[in-house]
């Protein structure tokens, strides 16, 4: 009986195998891999965010007010520059810009090609000086992020459906969808499982080795695994992350778009806890915060870690007041540590633009293995104490601290290591995912 049972199972498993190998294919070939999960239909093709607009006209004013939408729009676009700077492109077809926040980067078309012009637009410091009409690099090579449908094998210069990041670069192609509308025939992130949902995201949030000119992964389509369809297409995650003084990679980022690279890192990862529990992407930037979040600051952190949410739990654990007399949970778990568009100057008054998504805390002793003779602010990984406008010498909080002065860090290091006497252990190194990581906060501390 038992092996009548055995055989039983045996069957459905082949029968269901090929089933699923009919259904979805096998992969390979370096084209769109197929996992166990919601998927566009084979057929669908794209039909641009305008026409999801016919039904879902809420939907799509929100996501119009969104970073998102405003990636890449055209140049001659009422209100698009972010400052009067064409005349520095002068002699060039300019067609589209691309950012619209910390930066803005200028596109124009020569010779059949669209070419990215060397040089951007820095808001924090109104500054377009790198600005030059020269070309810097195809526009290709941004292409799979920056539009809808790209394909590398249509002709130029339109290889996509749609510029920016429209409704089907999250939904999948919605022809099938637009002509009989059901919840079968489109894919909805937030009902994908958290990791496939977050694959979504990391597959623009991140930063790969680049094959034939072209970064980032060419064929996804939501719902797909994107470390699959990676080893497929035979690139590897290349984040650009901050050095010690002896060049070992520390696990903290510097460079932008790496936040799926510092979420896998995570216990949030570990812990099946994706993007999408913490970022709504149909919501509109508020009070100036470009991070659309489902609930605003401390309350998303606290709908998870409700302990903290009693002031005396909480100031036992930050030794410090709570909110807004002392830190929000980001200011030590997501500090600034990445640029975009600024870094850290004392004397401009800029900061780092990006955060870090290990939501580690980042000790002043890390601070220190990076500090060269001579080093400027900018010039150091900045630590949860330092960033984010508290204990630096522009803040507002005592005691006032210096990222490149080495007393300064010795000092807090010491207060933080008799809080948290974990931080006293020896650092190890550690290899993550093919890097050579220095971590200094290898021992958990307690709450």
């Amino acid at each position: 009986m038992g092996r009548m049972k055995w055989l039983i199972g045996a069957s459905f498993v082949t029968v269901l195998g090929a089933w699923l190998i009919a259904l979805y294919g096998c992969g390979g070939g370096g084209g769109p891999i197929r996992p166990l999960a919601q998927l566009p239909p084979r057929e669908a093709v794209y039909v641009g965010s305008e026409e999801c607009a016919r039904c879902h006209r809420p939907q799509h004013g929100i996501w119009k007010q969104t970073f998102h939408a405003r990636m890449i729009r055209p140049v001659n676009e009422p209100g698009v520059l972010m400052a009067p700077v064409l005349d520095r492109l002068a002699g060039l077809t300019v067609v589209f810009t691309m950012g619209s926040h910390f930066r803005q980067r200028f596109i124009f078309l020569e010779g059949g090609e669209y070419w990215v012009a060397k040089g951007q637009y820095l808001k924090a410091t109104n500054d377009a000086s790198s600005i030059s009409p020269t070309k810097d690099k195809k526009w290709e090579s941004c292409m799979p992020c920056h539009t809808i449908g790209y394909d590398p094998e249509r002709t130029p210069p339109n290889k996509f459906a749609e510029i920016s990041i429209g409704c089907e670069a999250c939904h999948g192609p919605g022809s099938v969808h637009v002509a009989s509308p059901s919840r079968t025939n489109i894919v909805n992130p937030a009902k994908l499982p958290p990791k496939l949902s977050s694959h979504l995201c990391g597959r623009c949030h991140n930063r790969y080795t680049s094959v034939a000119g072209v970064e980032g992964v060419k064929f996804f389509l939501p719902g797909m695994d994107l470390e699959q369809q990676m080893q497929a297409e035979g690139i590897q995650m290349a984040p650009g992350l901050w050095t010690d003084v002896e060049g070992s990679a520390l696990p903290i980022s510097i460079k932008h778009r790496q936040q799926f690279f510092d979420w896998k890192q995570s216990n949030h990862a570990n812990a099946n806890i994706g993007c999408l529990q913490c970022h709504f992407v149909h919501k509109a930037p508020e009070d100036g915060d470009p991070r659309p979040l489902e609930e605003r600051r401390e309350g998303m952190c606290l709908s998870c870690h409700d302990r903290f949410a009693d002031p005396a739990k909480r100031q036992a654990h930050t030794h410090h007041a709570p909110p807004p007399n002392g830190p929000t949970c980001a200011h030590c778990h997501m500090p600034a540590v990445a640029s975009s568009g600024t870094k850290l100057d004392y004397a401009k008054g800029t900061d780092w633009d990006i955060h870090s998504h290990t939501f580690q805390f980042i000790p002043p002793a890390l601070t220190q293995r990076t500090l060269k003779s001579g080093a400027k602010e900018g010039d150091v990984v900045p630590n949860s104490c330092m960033a984010g406008g508290c204990h630096n010498p522009n803040a507002l909080y005592q005691p006032r601290w210096a990222l490149n002065n080495s007393d300064h860090l010795q000092e807090a290091q010491g207060i933080v290591e008799q809080w948290y006497p974990a931080l006293k252990k020896a650092p190890v190194f550690v290899l993550h995912r093919g890097f050579r990581f220095f971590v200094p906060w290898n021992t958990p501390y307690s709450d």
